[in-house]
């Protein structure tokens, strides 16, 4: 086990941890013991490693609760490590957010956790095995889950868990060879628990069918783990080649989704990050040879099946705030799906994006402001010989009639129209041979 253990932490550390400074989670049971043991027998060969311990009294067992503490400190202590612990009211959590007692539990601990960390560890380690990965894999499936949920509880970031590749008998059996004290959450055999009831029922009857079941579940999230990869791939090659991303929303091509082979996939991988379930996924697609005009809203956006694009916009009714911009040290500012940033540049390109806005920086009175536009108000585009509607602009550019109110202007201090954003410049304010420093006000959409 030692050795294992030893090997796979060596080979995380190759892939580029953080740093050699880790906090670990220990609640006292046989898993969280083990884990320290195993940190400590490291440490014992890798001297510039340091471990210290967290441990959260959550005061749902009475005295039990106090002895999980008290043993935990003493485990610490015969380490040589700091230890950090706090009692919380789980209780009073749960009856003020309206949640249960596990998701009290992991809010509470995972808050303090984080502010742990910001005093100087480089992450946290936690105690998940192969068995707890498997019940994952089980509860994600049975909720209903996307590729993503059946990745498991891989290690991520700060966040590493190193008993993964080792079950619940491999820890057990170690504990005892070793002599290790634990504690028994009685808790945990209570199969009222969702997580308890696939432990206790489901996954035994499983493994009557394979003896195997969490090495094969272990392997198959693996699998899972980098087909996620692969369609996170394929999801930035499509926006990139077939969506349009303006301040006042996102545009998706319907044909280019149409043409895909896995168009649900790909239109979940654009929207999920936005609030959009699969089932709402499901039903948006079934819209693709429908009439314009269908609308679908998450908790924060809304999504709009317009002829040839679905469009996502922000989810609210608020008008656009306006926006005083004093000099180009103002920017980046933020505004929708994406940001403003402001550079000097040496020239104009032979075919300016409408994303950018070129200006001669020593004719501009700051400063400029950015506001909605308003009815009646006129553009002197690049290509017309005098002036048209901004109304008639958003018509022309195919604005849906629900977006057309967060498209923004950016404006002199006296009102005249420079450029409505990302879709035309005000030829007015074009730049000449005779400009010394030119400013070019770029729109950057969010990644």
């Amino acid at each position: 086990m030692l050795t294992a253990f030893s090997a796979h932490l060596h080979e995380l550390w190759q892939r580029g941890l953080p740093g050699k400074r880790w906090l670990l989670a220990v609640s006292g049971g046989v898993d969280s013991v083990t884990l320290a043991h195993l940190c400590a027998h490291w440490q014992a060969k890798h001297p510039d490693w340091q471990f210290g311990i967290a441990h959260m009294n959550f005061q749902l067992r009475g005295q039990a609760s106090d002895q999980d503490q008290a043993l935990v400190e003493a485990l610490a202590a015969s380490y040589g490590w700091p230890w950090y612990t706090r009692a919380v009211d789980t209780a009073a959590y749960m009856q003020a957010y309206r949640c249960s007692v596990q998701m009290a539990a992991r809010s509470l601990r995972y808050e303090w956790f984080a502010e742990l960390l910001a005093e100087g560890w480089d992450g946290l380690m936690t105690a998940h095995h192969r068995d707890d990965m498997a019940e994952t894999l089980v509860l994600n499936l049975v909720r209903g889950t996307g590729i993503a949920g059946l990745q498991g509880i891989g290690s991520k970031g700060t966040r590493l868990r190193p008993l993964l590749p080792f079950g619940k008998a491999e820890l057990l059996a170690y504990a005892q060879t070793q002599g290790l004290q634990w504690r028994e959450d009685a808790s945990n055999v209570e199969v009222k628990y969702k997580r308890n009831w696939v432990r206790h029922k489901v996954l035994p009857a499983m493994r009557e069918l394979n003896p195997n079941l969490e090495q094969t579940l272990a392997r198959s999230a693996d699998r899972w783990q980098e087909l996620t990869l692969l369609l996170q791939r394929e999801r930035e090659v499509f926006e990139a080649q077939h969506c349009l991303t303006l301040p006042h929303g996102k545009y998706v091509a319907i044909e280019a989704l149409q043409n895909h082979p896995a168009p649900k996939n790909i239109l979940c991988e654009i929207l999920a990050p936005y609030g959009f379930s699969y089932a709402q996924i499901q039903q948006v697609w079934a819209t693709t040879t429908a009439q314009a005009g269908k609308v679908f809203a998450s908790t924060t956006h809304q999504l709009l099946k317009d002829r040839t694009h679905f469009i996502l916009c922000p989810l609210t009714d608020q008008t656009l705030p306006t926006i005083e911009i004093q000099s180009p040290e103002s920017f980046p500012i933020q505004l929708g799906f994406g940001c403003l940033e402001a550079d000097f540049v040496e020239q104009i390109p032979p075919k300016p994006p409408p994303t950018s806005l070129y200006l001669d920086a020593q004719k501009l009175d700051w400063p400029l402001v950015l506001r909605p536009w308003q009815a009646g108000e006129r553009l002197y585009p690049y290509g017309l010989k005098g002036s048209q509607k901004i109304s008639d602009i958003l018509i022309n550019h195919k604005v849906p009639l629900l977006l057309k109110k967060y498209v923004y202007l950016l404006a002199t201090a006296q009102g005249q129209p420079l450029w409505l954003l990302g879709l035309r410049a005000d030829r007015r304010w074009a730049v000449d041979n005779k400009a010394d420093k030119i400013l070019e006000i770029k729109y950057i959409p969010t990644k």
